[in-house]
């Protein structure tokens, strides 16, 4: 083949090929993909660095508590009327009468060598009969020793010694984000252990003292105990309906709470569980085993967790802490210089920022015990150091809404210095009036209230006292008028 050809040939060729591709760019709309050019990865070493993460390792936490939870049974026994015929019925004289068992489930804790058991309130609370599973099969009869349904916390007993159990540990020291484990009886499932983290603490959602009453005009209205304490811990360890009573360990098998409580929808597990603290619970089980009942230490306050609505109102140079809305008379608060509208931001060293902190870390003093409170007073901070004092004598009574609606007033204790610039020695001023039986009587905002039906009125709560352990009548209320003048005024209950 002839040279010159040859090259003719190759550049028809190439450019016929430069031809196509052009061509077939204008017809075919070519795919664009983008590509993220990732940053060069370095380099490390597979051992763990010094402050790094542990694998998390549940085996010896788990082998440790599930000897020491046990199943727990309570029964309740209900009498019923036998009638043999219809005419017996209806002349309501039954033919004798049978005894129907009610049995709940739960789950306890055994907490010491000599068998004493920790569980839920709610668990026990009537029962006729409670009875033990213990994890190897045993069933055994326990005595109810002491509950306060104040916190949920019951304490029962069995028969046996050197038994398996659980030592307390410190849930001041748990943080969110610590590894836990729940161990209970879930749907009668026995010694079932399930893992999750702290989701938050100091969680309160109104579930311990809730009930229902009839306000004076028959509707059904919720109501709370007041001396309720309730800061739980929450976490997302699945529990069910049989963990109430069962233990919350840390890592280390030691006792962090007591399980109680689910937030959910249908009744089943939906993420979060709550369990109260085990500061508290050591507490209240120590002093039910001691003496029967639980001595609780009150600051002498009415409290209220600082949030953004009460910043703005009160125009507050602080977001977080515990607001004091009013001050028992006598009370340790008031003798260690304490005044309405402090801040209390740490008890003896730890920082509280909600009403639910502070609740749990006065519960696990008691009455005599010292204590040093931060607060927050007009843009500085001091510490107030005095002793605390028994609640049963010295706690604030939380106001129910239905009786202050029926009063138709917001009231406000005043302070020493403030009595002495007015010249009298106690009384408490209306600060707001609304529709209701003091505005109906002809009060207006402003008047101090001194005596009710002549008892001398020292704080808010004993307007409340005084009024609800009235029955039916008059009750004559005596004070002072803003100008001075002292008037009186009848209201009826």
């Amino acid at each position: 083949m002839n040279i010159k050809k040859l090259v003719g040939i190759m550049l028809i060729a190439f450019v016929g090929s430069i031809i196509g591709v052009f061509a077939y760019s204008l017809l075919v709309k070519p795919k664009v993909t983008i590509i993220q050019e990732m940053a060069e990865s370095p380099a490390h070493l597979t051992s763990l660095p010094s402050g790094g993460l542990e694998t998390a390792d549940f085996r010896m936490a788990a082998q440790i508590s599930v000897n020491a939870v046990v199943h727990v049974t309570s029964t309740k026994f209900l009498e019923q009327n036998q009638y043999k015929n219809i005419w017996e019925y209806f002349s309501n004289e039954p033919s004798g009468k049978t005894v129907i068992p009610r049995s709940g489930y739960g789950s306890g804790v055994i907490i010491s060598p000599d068998g004493y058991i920790v569980t839920n309130n709610h668990v026990v609370t009537e029962a006729d009969e409670i009875k033990v599973k213990l994890n190897n099969g045993q069933i055994l009869d326990a005595e109810l020793i002491g509950k306060d349904p104040n916190t949920d916390v019951a304490v029962i007993k069995v028969d046996k010694k050197n038994m398996h159990y659980l030592s307390f540990g410190d849930s001041d020291e748990l943080f969110v984000g610590d590894w836990v484990l729940a161990v209970g009886n879930p749907f009668n499932l026995y010694s079932t252990v399930t893992a999750g983290i702290v989701s938050a603490k100091a969680r309160n959602v109104e579930l311990i003292g809730s009930t229902y009453e009839r306000d004076r005009y028959g509707r059904r209205q919720p109501v709370r105990d007041p001396n309720a304490v309730e800061s739980f811990i929450q976490t997302d360890a699945a529990i069910n309906q049989g963990n109430s009573g069962g233990a919350l360990v840390n890592l280390r098998g030691e006792l962090v709470g007591i399980n109680t409580a689910i937030a959910s929808q249908t009744g089943a597990y939906a993420g979060y569980s709550l369990a109260v603290p085990s500061i508290i619970a050591k507490k209240v089980v120590d002093d039910l085993i001691e003496y029967g009942k639980v001595n609780r230490a009150a600051l002498g306050v009415s409290i209220a967790s600082v949030d953004a609505k009460m910043v703005e109102e009160k125009k507050l140079d602080v977001s977080q802490g515990v607001y004091v809305q009013d001050l028992t008379s006598g009370g340790g608060a008031v003798e260690a210089g304490m005044k309405v509208g402090d801040i209390i931001q740490e008890i003896n060293g730890r920082k509280v920022d909600n009403s639910s902190e502070l609740q749990e870390q006065v519960m696990k003093y008691s009455p005599g015990d010292k204590v040093v409170l931060k607060i927050h007073r007009k843009g500085s901070t001091r510490e107030l150091s005095f002793k605390l004092k028994d609640h049963e004598a010295n706690a604030l009574m939380v106001s129910s809404n239905e009786f202050w609606a029926w009063l138709g007033a917001d009231l406000k204790t005043i302070d020493k210095e403030e009595l002495d610039e007015l010249g009298i020695s106690h009384g408490v001023r209306v600060n707001k009036i609304q529709e209701g039986m003091l505005k109906k009587a002809g009060m207006s905002k402003g008047f101090i209230i001194t005596h009710i039906l002549k008892h001398e009125i020292d704080d808010v709560q004993d307007v409340r006292r005084i009024i609800e352990s009235l029955d039916e009548g008059g009750i004559l209320i005596e004070g002072m008028k803003p100008n001075g003048d002292y008037d009186y005024y009848v209201i009826r209950k």
